[in-house]
């Protein structure tokens, strides 16, 4: 017996929180509860791990990055691809994960104070203490620090690789590598 048995249509987990979707507002609450007290459906769910390419040099907002937090633009990229990332929730448009948490000595940016009216799909991204890889050309406020070949998402088809409680490495390439790996599907989860 699932959740679907009490109603529940969806499930959308985010930092601390998880969203029950219900197929009618009168349902039992007392019976979700106690189905979800009783659940050991997740107990035993390992995060999933993937690794996206990014050439870094094609960051626009790289050297302002690295001038801003007292870094070389080396020091950004080394910390940035340093850490292994959690898929905290997922949202803004289709696809965009919020990663985090981002080290020490890049976290604090505040958003840009003038937001991009189309930031370019694959772009990777940093504000406060997260990171994110924009999915589609869409306005952003996020500092640019780099660019993946790759695609994260095809909203179109329903394909979206990242989900909460996965786990996300950067791995640095040049930009050969980029035009090598340009317009391929995020790789398979390790």
């Amino acid at each position: 017996m699932g959740l679907e048995s009490v109603g529940v249509t969806d499930v959308v987990p985010a930092y601390r929180t998880v969203s029950l979707h219900l197929d009618s507002p009168s349902r039992d609450r007392e019976a979700i509860e106690a189905m979800l007290r009783g659940s050991s459906d997740n107990a035993n769910i390992h995060p999933r791990r993937h690794t996206i390419p990014c050439c870094y040099e094609m960051g626009e907002d790289l050297p302002w990055v690295a001038g801003k937090l007292n870094l070389r633009p080396e020091e950004v990229v080394s910390a940035h691809a340093s850490v292994t990332y959690t898929v905290y929730a997922l949202g803004f448009i289709p696809g965009f994960a919020y990663l985090g948490w981002l080290p020490a000595q890049l976290a604090g940016l505040a958003r840009r104070e003038s937001p991009r009216t189309a930031v370019p799909p694959g772009s990777v991204a940093l504000a406060g203490r997260q990171t994110g890889v924009y999915p589609a050309k869409v306005p952003g406020g996020w500092h640019l620090i780099g660019k993946t070949p790759c695609r994260v998402a095809r909203p179109e088809d329903g394909w979206f690789p990242l989900r909460p409680g996965d786990l996300v490495k950067f791995l640095p390439i040049n930009p050969a590598r980029f035009s090598d790996l340009a317009g391929t599907d995020l790789p398979a989860v390790e």
